[in-house]
């Protein structure tokens, strides 16, 4: 797993920061398109999984299901936990709002069966896991975590290497809405913006972990998390809120967007009734 730093933690910091990776991991599968058969993948990205009143949802980003090369396409999740686990769960069904160049939105979601859900592994978030309405102050930590659109080679015994997705971890900070060229049309209403810089040397100096960010494709659709390290009271892992669905990264301007999960959770609420009321009661909250 790679995990980087914007600079090097303290170490009540990097104890946090490693609580929060494995609690968001924990939530957090990598999404796939694939040819109907299941044999070939064509797009990946990631995504969190959410539970709203019974109904196993998957939050991702709605470009993953734009202008897709070839139909039809199925569309599944991998676990990917520690241990690997190579299994495709199937989607049952799936809806996206936005997506497209110029569009204020970019969410989706996926619905998973109660079975699939369970036998995926992984934990569902719920509604007291999510901060709807997450501004931020320029500067606060965020958290990303997801898969990049890289493989990562482990050597084995055999001499032989095994291929699979790398993970990758990334604590970083809000970046001001109104530091953003007007040309990218930034919106605080919808957006959050954070640093992300491949140019940068960054890593975990003491164990010598030192590297470049990758690039971002892959990311998409997965979570920014609020770490809110500096609340008062101890601090424990359940105070990590899910706030944003990453969607856009440009390297030149070092930055990459997340949409405000209030526009995911009203497609969810329009799109599944029973979850209206629980959702509206949220959002309320969340405004107060």
């Amino acid at each position: 797993m790679a995990e980087f730093y914007c600079e090097e933690p303290g170490q009540l910091q990097r104890a946090a920061t490693d609580a929060a990776a494995d609690y968001v991991a924990r939530r957090t599968v990598a999404v796939g398109l694939f040819d109907p058969n299941y044999e070939r993948g064509i797009r990946r990205g990631t995504g969190t999984c959410v539970s709203i009143r019974g109904t196993y949802l998957v939050a991702t980003a709605a470009h993953h299901f734009v202008d897709v090369p070839e139909e039809p396409f199925e569309v599944g999740v991998l676990a990917l936990s520690n241990i690997p686990n190579r299994s495709i769960f199937r989607a049952r069904r799936f809806n996206f709002r936005g997506g497209r160049a110029g569009d204020r939105e970019d969410v989706a979601w996926l619905e998973l069966s109660e079975a699939t859900a369970h036998d995926l592994g992984r934990e569902f978030l719920t509604l007291d896991g999510i901060l709807p309405y997450y501004s931020g102050v320029p500067g606060e930590p965020l958290f990303s975590y997801g898969f990049p659109d890289h493989m990562e080679i482990t050597p084995k015994e055999d001499g032989q290497a095994e291929f699979g997705f790398a993970v990758q971890s990334y604590a970083t900070f809000v970046l001001p809405t109104k530091g953003i060229a007007p040309r990218f049309h930034p919106n605080p209403d919808f957006d959050i913006f954070a640093r992300y810089s491949t140019r940068e040397l960054v890593g975990t100096l003491p164990k010598g972990r030192v590297a470049k960010l990758p690039d971002a494709p892959g990311l998409s659709g997965g979570g920014f998390w609020r770490v809110n390290i500096g609340k008062r009271g101890i601090w424990t892992p359940d105070d990590v809120k899910l706030v944003g669905i990453e969607h856009e990264w440009w390297p030149d301007d070092e930055w990459f967007r997340a949409t405000k999960v209030c526009h995911w959770l009203r497609l969810v609420a329009d799109d599944h009734p029973a979850t209206r009321r629980e959702i509206e009661a949220a959002l309320a909250l969340g405004r107060q």
